[in-house]
């Protein structure tokens, strides 16, 4: 977690997209199953998510410096995780029409 006004600078000199980019990379860069990488980045997002919600707690007023692109990164990772949730139920889907396909 991220903590005290020093982790909070880090953050606001960061723009959303570069945050929820990080942090899903991170969760990607082993050579497991598409699934299972999916499922990692998804807990790493809402990990950071959690942290992002620790830094707003942290500051002094909700309209602090900063408090703008911590909500917009919260939004960006927010959506990451939604994109991501639809391809692990493509992923699904193609898993389960593959089975059927081998049944008939």
């Amino acid at each position: 977690m991220i903590h005290g006004n020093g982790g909070f600078e880090r953050v606001a000199k960061l723009n959303a997209s570069q945050i929820a980019n990080r942090i899903a990379y991170r969760g990607m860069e082993s050579a497991k199953p598409p699934r299972r990488r999916l499922e990692q980045a998804c807990v790493l997002l809402q990990d950071a998510v959690e942290e992002l919600e620790g830094v707003l707690d942290a500051l002094p007023s909700p309209h602090a410096h900063g408090a703008d692109e911590v909500h917009e990164a919260i939004g960006t990772i927010m959506e990451t995780l939604r994109l991501l949730n639809t391809a692990y139920s493509s992923l699904e889907t193609r898993d389960t029409l593959r089975i059927v396909r081998g049944v008939e």
